[in-house]
């Protein structure tokens, strides 16, 4: 489209661009050709401007962030001119996204408001436009899994050491390689600690960010083999929990279930959320199921699982301590395997390739009912202890809310 041809004057298009990839200069070109002069807008310019957003949580993040609105600037710049975007056809301004009230100081209003839609956030952004009464131009609106390239991507790959220069325009290497953004990114996630709480429910845990980043790093292929998971989208994986299917989001870093609509939505699991983050950063190899049966005093980290780390177990022993039918029938609806151990045994799938061992000694009028949880070896090699402690919790849980139906038992 010529400049004579051009459906605006002028046109406002935003981005964090944090780091300017290949896909962000597709975006910038589509929206250059609909107007003559296009105000790029860069949002997150400065730390103090940025808001928390449920739709987009992890946006405000420091490792989410790690460029100045300055060195954006620039590798903008750098990138429209290198595509043959004369310097007069474009102005590069800040913009608070999160602060529609604020608008007016930064864009003109009278322009056409670009913007492309992948996900929630992207649908909150286009309510801030239309709540001023912006004319919005959608340029494209696609699923998630069809989103393309990610700077989340990017930045995850530059910190595991993994080529990423093919995703991005000439010209942005050799800025990022001069700015020093490998090392700042390392320093960021390093400055990033784990904050380790262990309430019983889980319901005070969180994950610490590198955990997130190192996870989505990998290969998705590679995780998939390991695993048995199934790709859904970049950073998004699906798999069977006993028997439930859960999805998981590294990039928005969030559990996913199914809504009533067959919708994958944010669910909030700490206990699952930890073991499984922690399981797709860590497994390296294939293991056989069942070959070396160990307690958890005999991992490499059992001194972990005393005190108050100790196995919430008790869920089971007070609903199936006295029935061992119904944990029989409760181990079948979660999908296990019987096993020939203690009085009843089930084999359960947490994971598709990580078992657990649950065995039931009944009580009587001597000894109070008994519960032990096994465990294949291997799994010290994949999850560090608070992992271990936090997934055998989660199926516990799992077998307390079992209802009477699912048992043939009495609550």
């Amino acid at each position: 489209m010529s400049e004579g041809e051009a459906r605006y004057p002028t046109g406002v298009i935003h981005g964090r661009f944090q780091i300017l990839h290949n896909d962000h200069l597709k975006y910038l070109l589509a929206g250059k050709a609909l107007c003559r002069h296009l105000v790029v807008a860069v949002t997150n310019p400065d730390p103090h401007l940025t808001q928390k957003e449920s739709a987009d949580p992890t946006r405000h993040d420091p490792l989410e962030n790690p460029l100045t609105y300055y060195e954006r600037h620039l590798m903008v710049r750098e990138a429209l001119l290198a595509a043959g975007v004369h310097w007069q056809d474009f102005t590069i301004v800040p913009l608070p996204i999160s602060q529609p009230e604020r608008y007016r100081y930064y864009v003109p209003l009278d322009a056409a408001f670009f913007l492309s839609i992948y996900d929630d956030w992207g649908r909150r952004k286009r309510q801030y436009f239309e709540s001023l009464g912006l004319r919005v131009h959608v340029l494209w609106e696609v699923p998630p899994e069809k989103k393309g390239i990610s700077a989340g991507e990017i930045r995850r790959k530059i910190i595991a050491g993994r080529p990423w220069e093919h995703l991005v325009p000439p010209c942005v290497p050799p800025l990022i390689a001069a700015w020093g953004v490998p090392e700042r990114l390392k320093r960021i996630r390093k400055e990033q600690e784990p904050a380790k709480i262990y309430a019983a429910d889980g319901s005070h845990l969180e994950v610490a960010a590198a955990y997130w980043q190192e996870a989505a790093a990998r290969d998705p292929l590679t995780v998939c083999n390991l695993t048995f998971f199934e790709s859904i989208g970049p950073g998004r994986y699906r798999f069977r929990f006993l028997n439930e299917e859960i999805g998981i989001d590294l990039e928005q870093r969030s559990l996913l279930r199914r809504d009533t609509a067959d919708q994958w939505t944010a669910a909030r699991d700490p206990l699952l959320t930890l073991a499984t983050v922690l399981y797709l950063k860590n497994v390296q190899a294939i293991h056989p199921l069942g070959q070396d049966i160990v307690s958890g005093k005999d991992l490499k980290e059992g001194h972990f699982f005393t005190g108050p780390h100790v196995f919430r177990t008790d869920p089971i022993l007070k609903r199936f301590g006295q029935d061992l039918a119904g944990f029989q029938k409760a181990g079948q609806a979660l999908g296990g395997k019987a096993m020939p151990f203690a009085d009843a045994a089930f084999q359960v799938l947490p994971f598709p390739r990580l078992p657990l061992y649950f065995l039931l000694w009944r009580g009587d009028e001597e000894f109070k009912p008994r519960l032990q949880v096994l465990f294949d070896r291997p799994i010290e090699a994949i999850l560090p202890a608070d992992a271990i402690w936090a997934l055998v919790n989660r199926v516990a849980a799992a077998f307390g809310q079992m209802t009477p139906n699912q048992t043939g038992g009495k609550n």
